[in-house]
């Protein structure tokens, strides 16, 4: 019985060795999948600015568009250009007043450091 149980116990050290590299197998996997994991993070962490960024983007060019449909109206250009420069129709008279020249100037380094 004793040489019995001396057999099964040598048997078993035989399969130590082999169920040594399973933990080493494991770690190997988890370690594998922890670098996924946060690769996955990072990339979802791009995409949420990327998605930001491409609305942002997209209404800047609505908002282009808009000025290009405006600007190509006839009637808005010389309204425009009344307003800012003072310039007038034959018919009209303009009154410049002080403040309005100040105004009129703000508006259009305003216009000049937009399109830059």
């Amino acid at each position: 019985m004793q040489n019995n149980n001396v057999k099964l116990f040598l048997e078993d050290v035989a399969y130590w060795p082999s169920l040594l590299w399973l933990p080493l197998v494991f770690l190997s996997a988890g370690i594998s999948l922890l670098n996924d994991y946060l690769r996955l993070q990072s990339l979802e962490d791009y995409k949420e600015e990327t998605v930001a960024r491409q609305e942002e983007v997209s209404q800047q060019a609505d908002n282009l568009e808009e000025d290009v449909a405006l600007l190509q109206d006839e009637d808005y250009v010389a309204k425009m250009a009344r307003s800012r420069f003072l310039y007038s129709d034959d018919d009209e008279i303009v009154f410049p007043l002080p403040g309005d020249e100040a105004d009129a100037a703000d508006e259009n380094e305003g216009a000049t450091d937009s399109s830059d």
